[in-house]
């Protein structure tokens, strides 16, 4: 390549390596699998009841390490996606018995795709269906514009809840702690959707209320 100003030569790679930027994410998932993050999440959650596509856990997965990796929105995960490295490297974990599955169970679930599995982690339009699961229609009559609204969460949501304090409980017998800080913070996030009220901002969208657990 034409070298620029500064006293650097560049040089392209022809072979592709798998390359990424996101190795890091290899310590959130051996975190995951010493917690037995499959185990917590088969006995809390059936949200996925059909058993076609992707599994609570695959969805949970991704949505956990779209957070880690920066993402500000589910078609982040897009961008995800083209991280060939990380790619690779998901893919090489599901098949290699990741979090204590064995080959003949992976090749029996991958038997369940319609088409056969290509991708490694969901599109957004089915993480955008998977959430809906967690959406209690119910509440819907009980909002009132200009006005804090909690909606009471349905089964999947409380199953959501239970993986949260399994987690939590870990992570408390691992690293015992006398106090623990919670940061509560609430959000707004503009949207475009008919059903979105005008916040105080005089925009649409929505205000989610955020609690971190911050331990030292």
């Amino acid at each position: 390549m034409t070298q620029g100003v500064l006293p650097v030569k560049y040089e392209e790679e022809k072979k592709d390596f798998g390359s990424t930027a996101l190795g890091g994410t290899l310590l959130f998932l051996d975190l995951l699998s010493k917690m037995g993050f499959r185990r917590i999440v088969r006995d809390n959650l059936r949200a996925k009841e059909d058993k076609q596509g992707w599994s609570d856990l695959q969805v949970l997965l991704c949505l956990l390490l779209l957070n880690i990796c920066g993402g500000d929105c589910v078609d982040d995960v897009k961008l995800m996606e083209k991280d060939d490295g990380l790619m690779r490297l998901l893919k090489h974990l599901e098949i290699g018995n990741s979090f204590g599955r064995r080959r003949k169970k992976l090749e029996r679930q991958w038997r369940q795709w319609r088409n056969g599995k290509k991708n490694v982690v969901p599109s957004p339009s089915s993480i955008f269906r998977y959430l809906l699961l967690f959406h209690n229609v119910s509440q819907e009559g009980l909002r009132v514009p200009n006005k804090a609204f909690i909606p009471a969460p349905n089964k999947y949501l409380l199953g959501l809840i239970k993986i949260n304090q399994a987690m939590l409980e870990f992570l408390q017998l691992n690293n015992v702690q006398k106090i623990a800080t919670l940061d509560m913070d609430a959000t707004l996030v503009e949207s475009s959707k008919d059903k979105a009220f005008y916040c105080y901002k005089k925009f649409k969208g929505y205000q989610p209320f955020n609690v971190w657990c911050c331990v030292v």
